[in-house]
């Protein structure tokens, strides 16, 4: 055969084994979510790539099966060549060592490494003659492909195509991304909140029963305006005897047409709006979806004896992935106040947030809130100005009402010999 046939022969096989190892490395590096991007955006290869990648076993073994057929060519012809040039003797071995490294560099590494760097490019010039491909491979694909998850399956594997994507893979991509710079920390807690979020139940979410402002039953008209203008919500429980018995939700602005005369026989029960009673197990992706199906916003949570529990909001529910979310109506009365050397804050606050907050180790695990941690502390409700320390730091109750501490100072100074660590409560 002509020398300069054998070349372009020569030629082809190695071009052909760049497209058949760049085109595997391609699709299998390539991910769902390009495929998915591609697909909105309408680009004509979307399709196509996403069959491919349904049935990537018989994919792969159709570009194993051209790979292997071309760089048998190419080897074969090569030492053809080397034969006539140079002999039997010494041809044989420079086609063998010439061939492999040709090979390695031309049709492996280089092609590979390209492709790689440009997954979805690459896959999309490939794509329609992959397809093409696998039609005319299609028996001896399916064969290998058979063959292969018989032989995976004694150790638990098999040939099925790509593993799906697991909540923890997505989380493991979030924090990657904020490692190399890619999202702010912000983003990255946003991200994982939303992740967590369907699967907490609603009371990691909801006001406890202690903290609901509620109405009752028989309440007149001053009275509803009075506690609308101290606590300015929108929405407000209306029990009968006990806050077990809630009977209805009053809206504050189904008020605003009520008459001067209306007002003297005032009854709230005709301006109540249904309860919703939701479990305490309800988790809250599936509340926020009925909340959003059912248009209302808030619901009365239930323990299994039917005793409320707590209240939740869709706007407690939104603060679970966004964190605490401010309106014009909410005091800053939780936030850390500064008072000379001192700081006052609420008896809610966090325990977590006052140890990162002062680098305090209050080593309570068990109390969530300053005010718990005092309580186990004192062994009961204190009064007001009852002191103690922990280390060089004073606590003392600023204010607090017959059932719990509501307002502390902070200061951090040497406590003097003959102070006692806690005075009584």
């Amino acid at each position: 055969m002509n020398d300069t046939l054998l070349l372009v022969l020569y030629s082809v096989c190695l071009g052909a084994s760049s497209f058949f190892s760049g085109s595997e490395t391609a699709l299998t590096t390539l991910s769902d979510a390009a495929v998915f991007r591609l697909k909105e955006k309408n680009h004509p290869q979307a399709a196509r790539l996403e069959r491919l990648r349904g049935h990537l076993p018989q994919t792969i073994s159709t570009l194993l099966i051209g790979n292997n057929l071309v760089n048998i060519a190419a080897g074969s012809i090569g030492t053809v060549l080397a034969i006539e040039a140079l002999g039997e003797k010494w041809g044989v071995v420079t086609a063998t060592v010439a061939t492999t490294l040709i090979l390695l560099i031309f049709g492996e590494v280089t092609p590979k490494t390209l492709a790689a760097r440009n997954s979805e490019r690459v896959a999309c010039l490939a794509a329609p003659v992959i397809e093409l491909l696998v039609v005319l491979f299609s028996p001896l694909a399916r064969l290998l492909s058979g063959i292969a998850g018989v032989l995976l399956r004694p150790f638990g594997g098999s040939a099925s195509g790509p593993a799906d994507v697991t909540e923890e893979d997505v989380k493991s991509l979030i924090s990657l991304s904020h490692d190399q710079g890619q999202l702010a920390s912000e983003e990255k807690d946003i991200l994982h909140a939303v992740l967590a979020f369907g699967d907490s139940p609603v009371v990691d979410a909801m006001v406890p029963r202690a903290k609901m402002v509620l109405l009752p039953a028989d309440a007149t008209f001053e009275k509803v305006e009075a506690i609308g203008r101290v606590w300015r919500y929108s929405r407000l429980p209306v029990y009968r005897e006990t806050p077990d018995d809630i009977v209805g939700i009053l809206h504050v602005k189904d008020l605003f047409d009520v008459t001067d005369e209306e007002e003297k026989s005032f009854d709230v029960s005709r301006h109540l709006r249904p309860a919703i009673f939701i479990p305490e197990q309800k988790r809250s992706g599936d509340l926020f979806r009925e909340m959003r199906r059912r248009r209302f916003h808030m619901a009365v949570v239930v323990d299994e004896l039917g005793a409320v529990s707590g209240l939740v909001t869709l706007e407690d529910l939104v603060e679970q992935i966004l964190g605490d979310i401010d309106d014009e109506h909410d005091e800053e009365a939780d936030s850390p106040v500064i008072d000379g050397a001192s700081i006052l804050i609420e008896g809610s606050y966090p325990v977590a947030s006052l140890e990162r907050d002062l680098g305090l180790s209050l080593d309570e695990p068990e109390m969530e809130t300053v005010a718990g941690f005092l309580l186990k502390r004192f062994g009961r409700i204190p009064r007001t100005g009852a002191r103690t320390w922990l280390g060089d730091t004073e606590f003392v109750v600023e204010r607090a009402s017959p059932r719990a501490i509501e307002r502390i100072r902070i200061t951090k100074k040497a406590r003097s010999p003959e102070e006692p660590e806690a005075e009584k409560a």
